[in-house]
This record gives structure tokens, sequence and C-alpha cells, in this order.
């Protein structure tokens, strides 16, 4: 997403969020309860939490989904909300996870999960599939390929899904590159692929393969296919309207907000 579609999406939802609010009248906030004290309005906090979900590039699908909320083995959530609890130790040891499997299990979904848990932590966070970073540096768009790698936090999905030319090794020596240095760089990678190890390592090779192991826990992750559960409630879904109020999000967007005044006041 570009900087100015960034700006025009964060126009749009304070336009949907903040303004027709009653509570604050538009204005996002509220009376101080304490002299000098911002009190900031529920439409505020949840506006500001969605606005580095738009900074991190995380789809809007993934903004309601808790971890919880995945139609999974019991053992793949617990995984991920272990991971989660451990999240500063992980990127401090910059000691990510590649999930392995299938399409429509829920490998995104997690992948997410851990991104916006690293955004209430006070991460940058940045999401983005391999086909569009490589599109970035093909283009030489140093400033899109700068926002991509700023991430401490690296969502980095559909990793078997970039187009590689045959008699050409520009695509696999270009992510080599970007996992090595950022890697080097003390970057965190959540990464998602449908390849299995055995394809991985035909494809990137053996060397690429020992420097993930280093650095990632493989998860090989089963499941049913979500799509096929999404058509079942394709009417509902048709009907129902996006709360941006859902305990999911005001939820986080509340952690957020406590960690930012911590912050400010010393106290962290």
């Amino acid at each position: 997403m570009m900087r100015a579609e960034i700006k025009s999406t964060m126009l749009a939802l304070k336009e949907e969020l903040v303004i027709p609010c009653k509570s604050c009248k538009g204005i996002g906030w509220l009376e101080p309860e304490e002299p000098g004290v911002n009190n900031p309005c529920r439409c505020m906090l949840v506006f500001h939490y969605l606005n580095f979900l738009i900074e991190t590039k995380i789809p809007r699908d993934y903004w309601w989904l808790a971890i919880d909320d995945l139609e999974m083995d019991k053992g793949f959530k617990s995984f991920c909300h272990w991971y989660n609890k451990r999240i500063d130790k992980a990127v401090l040891n910059s000691l990510g996870v590649l999930f392995l499997g299938p399409n429509g299990i829920g490998k995104t979904s997690m992948q997410c999960a851990i991104g916006k848990e690293g955004v209430v932590n006070g991460y940058n966070v940045q999401y983005f599939t391999a086909q569009q970073y490589i599109e970035s540096r093909k283009a030489n768009d140093d400033i899109l390929t700068k926002e991509y790698e700023s991430g401490q936090i690296i969502l980095l999905d559909e990793l078997d899904k970039v187009y590689i030319k045959s008699r050409s090794d520009y695509v696999t020596k270009t992510l080599e590159d970007f996992l090595r240095r950022k890697t080097s760089d003390g970057a965190l990678f959540i990464i998602c692929t449908n390849h299995d190890q055995e394809t991985l390592e035909d494809v990137f090779g053996q060397s690429t393969m020992s420097m993930l192991k280093r650095h990632l826990r493989f998860v090989d992750v089963e499941g049913d296919d979500y799509g096929d559960k999404l058509q079942s409630r394709w009417n509902d879904i048709m009907e129902s309207d996006r709360d941006y109020y859902d305990e999911r999000i005001t939820s986080m967007a509340i952690r957020l907000h406590e960690r930012e005044v911590r912050e400010d006041e010393g106290d962290w």
C-alpha cells in the first residue's frame, strides 16, 4: 500500500468511525477526568489502533480475527498464545515462525494475530507478500522497499506464490539476500508458505534453509479449508456490518493505549 493510499484509508476510517461519534461529537476527545490529562473517546482509541494496522498493511479481513476464533486444532492456537506471551523475548533474539501447509487452513490468520500482538507491544510491524516485495525491488521503488524492510516484525506471506522466471535466479537470490540481511539486522520474520520443507529447499537451496532453521520455528499446519466454511456463511456476512467496537478490536486498542500511557509516564 503506497503512502497516498495509506493516508486515504485513514481519512476514510476517520469519516466512518470518529466523525459520526455522538459521545465526543466527532472530536475524538472527552472532557479530561483530571486537569492536563488527555481523555480519548472510545472512537479515538479504536481509530488510533486501527491506524497502526493500516500502517502495517495487515489486510482488513484479519482486523477482527482473534486466535481463539480460528477453527483449527487447539494445539496451533495454544502455540500462538504461547508465542505472543513471549513476543518481547522473540524480538530480542530474532526468533520467528515459519507456518507451512495448504491454502485456507489459518496460516495467515495466525501470522496476523502475532503481528497485531507486536503492534500492541510497540513494535514496527510490516505485512506484505513475497511477490509484493519482489515487485517493489524490480520497480526500484526505494520508498516502498524501505517501508517493507523497516519492520522489526516482518510478516512475509505467500512465499510459495512468488513468480520465478525459468533460467533466472533473480527472485530466489533477492529473497535470500533480504532474509539474510534483515535477520542479521535483528528483524523477526513470521513467514507463511504452501511449500513443504523439501520443496522449500529445492527452491531456495540448503544454505537458505539452514539459515531459516536457525531463526524460525517450523510449524506444519493441518486443518480444513476455511474457505468452505465461509461459503456457508456468505449470506450472513453480506447482511452484517463491520463492528469497529467489537471486543476483539477494542481490547487490543485499550491495551495499546495503556502501554503508551505507561511509557509516557516513564513506568515501563
